[in-house]
C-alpha cells in the first residue's frame, strides 16, 4: 500500500483511517501476523506516524531505496504485530517517502 503524503489529506486523517482499516482486516484473517512498513530514514513525520499507530522500529536498512534526487536511500523498518500466532506470514507495505 502506498499512500501519497498530500498535506491536504492530513486534516481528514486519510492515512490513519486506511491503516486502521488494514490492521482490523488483518486481525480478522488468521494467516496474517505482522505488517511491515519501510519509511525513508529522514521522514521523521512518517516514522512518528507509524509508531503512534503501534508499529515498533526494528532496524535501519542502508541503501534500501533506489538512488533518486528526492529520496534518501536508507529506510527504517517498522513492524506491527497482529498477534494471530507466531507464523512468518506478513503484509509488506510499500515505501513511505518524503514527497515535495
Amino acid at each position: 500500500m502506498l499512500v501519497e503524503d498530500e498535506h491536504s489529506l492530513h486534516a481528514i486523517n486519510v492515512g490513519r483511517r486506511l491503516l486502521v482499516q488494514l490492521i482490523e482486516t488483518c486481525k480478522e484473517l488468521e494467516n496474517i501476523h505482522r505488517i511491515y512498513a519501510y519509511v525513508e530514514s529522514t521522514n521523521l513525520d512518517g516514522i512518528h506516524f507509524y509508531t503512534m499507530m503501534g508499529f515498533q522500529r526494528r532496524e535501519t536498512l542502508p541503501d534500501y531505496f533506489p538512488q533518486r534526487a528526492s529520496l534518501t536511500p536508507d529506510a527504517v523498518k517498522l513492524v506491527y504485530e497482529i498477534g494471530n500466532d507466531s507464523s512468518t506470514e506478513a503484509i509488506q507495505t510499500f515505501p513511505v517517502t518524503n514527497q515535495p
